[in-house]
């Protein structure tokens, strides 16, 4: 009888108490661990979408927007009155300021 649960006993793979205590605390240790990788992933992250939220890109900036074609209608009075060009010769003589 003895020699029968001795041999159910070897089949199931148990380990000591004093094993299972040490694997307990290494288990805990890593547990913990994760969490503050966890923590400083999530950190990280908010940093990295933080600091990549769209905003003009340098080139982006530097180039002027294009005109609407009554902006640049506008322009063109404005260079009249500036230049006292007569309406009559505007082409003509945007023409010669151009050239």
């Amino acid at each position: 009888m003895q020699q029968v649960v001795r041999g159910a006993f070897d089949r199931l793979e148990l380990v000591s108490r004093e094993d299972f205590d040490i694997l307990m605390d290494v288990l805990q240790r890593t547990r913990s661990r994760v969490e503050a990788l966890e923590r400083q992933v999530a950190t990280l992250e908010a940093t990295v979408e933080a600091s990549t939220a769209p905003t003009a890109t340098p080139l982006e900036a530097e180039v002027p927007p294009v005109p609407t074609p009554s902006q640049i209608q506008i322009q063109i009075q404005i260079q009249i009155q500036k230049r006292r060009i007569s309406p009559l010769n505007t082409s003509a003589s945007l023409t010669a300021a151009i050239g």
